[in-house]
């Protein structure tokens, strides 16, 4: 029957419950079963009479009773009445019973218990209901609570019926959402009642949210809610009023509440939209007449950082609004009176919002609502500098908008974003840099199904952007689906890229500037292109990693939905090496790339430690799942220097806040198959991890060393030569090939080592090849050395001799240079601690002082007058220098004479020596060498 907004029709009287004359008693029992895995029992009385019919039931499932009874009154304009009692400890048990109920396995609890006493009576909406509600550990497919207790005493019965709610739960959980504490009270009457709602939450916001909020590093969130409502009831229809009696007929008719002479308000203002305004919103709902309209006013609605309750990062007190409930409770329709609204640093105020429920006579049943706000006037630049701490952004650039939103029959839109007056100025390289701009503004209008997007930016340093856009769709629609027609274009020009710098990670600068030049078409969901991409003098630098390409040189066409390189290179830092990419993209349904990078003596890395020039070519094939990477290197010449300090670099106390994590395709996240999962959990992050479609890499490249890559560091001084092949098998990197060390010297115990065979053999794992080095002293006559194999994770280091001798024998000759007769006490000790190093596998560290002064050799030592000039007993200093393979010279001096010796040593051949002495003793010796 209609409501309060139509006349009552005639309504047939309730048919009886049971035939008339009908009386007795039922009984129903249920004996011990066991059905489900539970044992069960119960049974249920009914008690038919003239007045009412009574019913009274108890069941027991295993540990789990549920017991209900109440009174269906036979004169229908009685409210019947129901008492329920719950006791369930063992919800698990229970599980199984969800297959019975269609969409049940959803919500089902599977564990936890539940205790529930409760008290309903009356019909609705006109319902009376108290109780209480305990719950611990309950968790389902949907959600899970840690804890819950609830009271309440809920009347829809009359205006002034008691009214309250007492909550107070802890870890609610559904899905990525979680509330550690929640309290609500809700007190007073339907006619008029307060709300009050707590809750904190590891949940945090955005990043940037948080860096807006001035409070980075938000462990968790708190917020609070507070209003006070009225609730205004409609006049019933004639059917819902006990004995639908003459004066609800009445009250249905006029429009009017049960009290005499008494406009209902609520019924008004479901009519007109707003008291004494009448509008678009004016017409009723499509679900029949309305019950009442509940009139609120949010005293306080904040959101905080747990730690800082101090800061909100939205805020807003007095909102009134108004919304109107069908007979069914569904909303008919929603009011905002004008209000104000803070977030993250701004202000939104709004004349006019109000919403309303979509009928059937309208297009599409689409619901209608209008809106009218405006941004308030907001500083950028305290905006941006929490943002971006270390952009170092400062100036006065003050930004304004207006939006207006209105859909009835057709969806109409105006949003605007503009310049007030100021500038911005940001650090660039060290320097202070402001953008000048002259024009900033971002607009979108949407009428009769016609949208048009406006950007306009203009800077004298920053560049110029200059945008029109346009979407031709159906006027109801809300926003363009991908089939709608677009057209439009786009013109940028920015004359220094360096000012974009900032945006980069930590040390990248760009150079040069770039332009481009393009008219849009097509659909939304495949747009095509035309125009031009260009740029001169480009620079791309790193001083950090060493890169430094210069000379650049872009050119792309665009033509429909493809892309073409046309020209694309860059000169290294020595001008000598070039860098050139050509190939093209091509857009739409499945975007692909395929690219051909050249590189011609190029200077790749330039760093003071490290240098790298390489020649070769590869193509590179870009889709949507799919990445190949195929080509040939040659390393022309190259250095690697480990014995220099280490480049400059961030300190391991700074954290980048504003860069992004580096993705690699087709490699592990180190935190697991669940680490975006995990480490959303771990930082609270309410956003659900981003579940990308995961890339396969095929890469297979081809790298030969060169002749010109020398090593240097860790003792180590050599030349690299051999060919690698990088793949990525099943999604892993892997290299495979045989590097060998040429030319090449270590220096372990204070002794330069000749290499005479190094080879480092991969075979798939890129950080543990297999080493087979041999080492020995160049020197002396007698071969001895260290012999270094096994793999990289674990080499295995022992000394070498030929003839074979005794380690004790070896070591001397590799520390000493002689053989062990005639040890002292400083040789012995310099000898044990060769051979701790030796065990320990310490291989020398870092160059000493004789080295750092470019010597071989600085001893003191008791002489004697052989070979040496001077008297027994004498102190001899000595120092040397190794100046290549076979050749030596060193120089002694006694302190009691005024002269000393030179001496030169030249190695003719394995056996055979000369040795020519200069100074207090001129001499030729010719030695020759023999073992047995």
């Amino acid at each position: 029957a209609p409501g309060a907004l139509g006349k009552a029709a005639p309504v047939a009287p309730a048919p009886a419950l049971l035939p008339p004359g009908l009386r007795g008693t039922a009984r129903l029992t249920l004996d011990d079963s066991r059905w489900a895995g539970l044992g069960w029992r119960g049974q249920a009385d009914l008690n038919a009479g003239e007045q009412a019919l009574q019913w009274a039931a108890d069941l027991q499932a295993g540990a789990n009773r549920l017991t209900t009874r109440g009174r269906v009154p036979a004169d229908p304009g009685a409210a019947p009445e129901a008492t329920l009692a719950l006791q369930a400890p063992a919800l698990a048990a229970l599980a199984p019973l969800s297959g019975l109920l269609p969409g049940a396995q959803a919500w089902w609890p599977r564990q936890g218990a539940l205790t529930l006493d409760a008290t309903v009576q009356g019909r609705w909406p006109r319902v009376r209901s108290e109780g209480r509600l305990t719950a611990e550990g309950v968790q389902s497919a949907a959600g899970s609570v840690g804890s819950a207790q609830a009271r309440w005493n809920l009347s829809t019965q009359g205006d002034d019926a008691p009214l309250s709610l007492q909550l107070r739960a802890t870890d609610l959980a559904r899905q990525q959402q979680r509330l550690e504490q929640l309290q609500a009270t809700l007190q007073g009457s339907l006619r008029e009642h307060t709300l009050d709602i707590q809750a904190t939450s590891p949940l945090r916001p955005p990043a940037w949210a948080e860096a807006e909020a001035g409070v980075p590093g938000v462990p968790g969130s708190t917020m609070r809610l507070q209003a006070s409502g009225r609730w205004s009831p409609a006049a019933l229809p004639a059917a819902s009023a006990p004995g639908g009696s003459a004066a609800a007929r009445g009250a249905a008719q006029t429009g009017q509440t049960g009290r005499a002479g008494q406009p209902d308000r609520a019924g008004q203002a479901g009519q007109t939209g707003q008291a004494g305004q009448a509008g678009p919103m004016s017409q009723p709902g499509p679900t029949g007449p309305a019950w009442g309209t509940w009139r609120g006013r949010i005293a306080q609605l904040q959101a905080a950082p747990r730690n800082a309750p101090e800061s909100p990062w939205l805020r807003s007190d007095d909102i009134e609004l108004a919304l109107t409930l069908d007979p069914a409770g569904q909303p008919l329709q929603a009011q905002l009176a004008p209000g104000r609204v803070q977030a993250l640093g701004g202000a939104l105020r709004w004349q006019q919002a109000q919403w309303q429920a979509g009928q059937a006579g309208q297009a599409g049943g689409a619901a209608r609502w209008q809106l009218q706000a405006e941004l308030e006037p907001m500083a950028v630049a305290p905006w941006l500098a929490r943002w971006q701490p270390r952009f170092g952004w400062q100036g006065d650039l003050v930004v304004a908008g207006t939006l207006r939103l209105n859909r009835a029959e057709r969806f109409e839109a105006e949003a605007v974003i503009e310049r007030q007056g100021g500038d911005l100025s940001l650090t660039v390289e060290g320097a202070r840099r402001a953008l000048e701009l002259g024009n900033l503004r971002l607009g979108l209008v949407a009428s009769q199904g016609r949208w048009q997007f406006t950007q306009a930016l203009v800077g004298r340093s920053v560049g110029v952007v200059g945008g029109l856009q346009t979407i031709q769709s159906t006027p109801q629609a809300a926003w363009p689906d991908d089939s709608a027609p677009l057209s439009g274009g786009l013109s940028l020009i920015v004359p220094q890229l360096g000012v974009w710098a900032p945006w980069l990670p930590p040390g990248w600068r760009l150079g040069g500037d770039l332009r481009i030049a393009a008219s849009f078409s097509g659909r939304v969901g495949a747009p095509e292109y035309r125009g031009q991409i260009t740029g001169g003098n480009l620079a791309v630098r790193n001083l950090f990693e060493g890169i430094q390409l210069q000379q650049g040189e872009l050119a792309v066409a665009l033509a429909g939905t493809q892309a073409t390189i046309e020209r694309f290179s860059f000169r290294d830092g020595t001008g000598g090496g070039e860098l050139r990419v050509s190939g093209g993209a091509q857009f739409g349904d499945e975007p692909r790339a395929r690219l051909r990078t050249v590189a011609t003596k190029l200077r790749a890395v330039d760093r003071f430690d490290r240098r790298i020039t390489v020649s070769g070519a590869a193509d590179l094939d870009l889709q949507a799942t799919q990445l190949a990477v195929d080509g040939s290197f040659t390393i022309d010449e190259g250095l690697v220097d480990a014995t220099q300090a280490d480049a400059p670099a961030l300190g391991n106390d700074v954290v980048v806040l504003n860069r992004a994590p580096l993705v690699i395709p087709g490699a592990v996240s180190p935190a697991g198959p669940a680490g975006p999962a995990t480490q959303a959990a771990q930082t609270g992050s309410s956003a659900a991890p981003a579940r990308g479609v995961p890339v396969r890499a095929a890469v297979d490249l081809r790298v030969d060393l060169g002749q010109a890559l020398r090593v240097r560091g860790r003792g180590l001084d050599t030349l690299l030569r051999g060919q690698l092949r990088v793949t990525t098998p099943n999604g892993q990197l892997a290299v495979n090939g045989v590097v060998r060390a040429e030319e090449g010297s270590y220096t372990a115990y204070g002794q330069n080592l000749r290499i005479e065979r190094g080879t480092l053999v991969f075979r798939g794992e890129v950080g543990n090849p297999q080493l087979d080095i041999l080492a020995v002293r160049a020197d002396i006559d007698t071969r001895v050395g260290v012999v270094v194999s096994g793999s990289a994770t674990n080499p295995r280091v022992r000394l070498y001799s030929e003839p074979e001798l005794g380690q004790q024998d070896t070591l001397t000759w590799l520390v000493l240079g002689r053989e062990p007769t005639g040890l002292g006490r400083d040789d012995t000790a310099l000898l044990q601690r060769a051979a701790l190093a030796l065990l320990a596998g310490d291989r020398g560290g870092g160059p000493g002082l004789v080295q750092r002064l470019g010597l071989d050799e600085l001893s003191l030592s008791r002489g004697n007058s052989s070979g040496t000039g001077t008297g027994t007993g004498d102190t001899i200093i000595s120092l040397g220098k190794q100046i290549s393979r076979r050749v030596y010279v060193g120089y002694a001096h006694a302190l009691g004479t005024t002269g000393g010796t030179w001496e030169l040593i030249y190695r003719v051949a394995g056996r055979l020596t000369l040795r020519a002495r200069s100074g207090a003793e001129n001499a030729i010796d010719a030695i020759w060498t023999w073992r047995w």
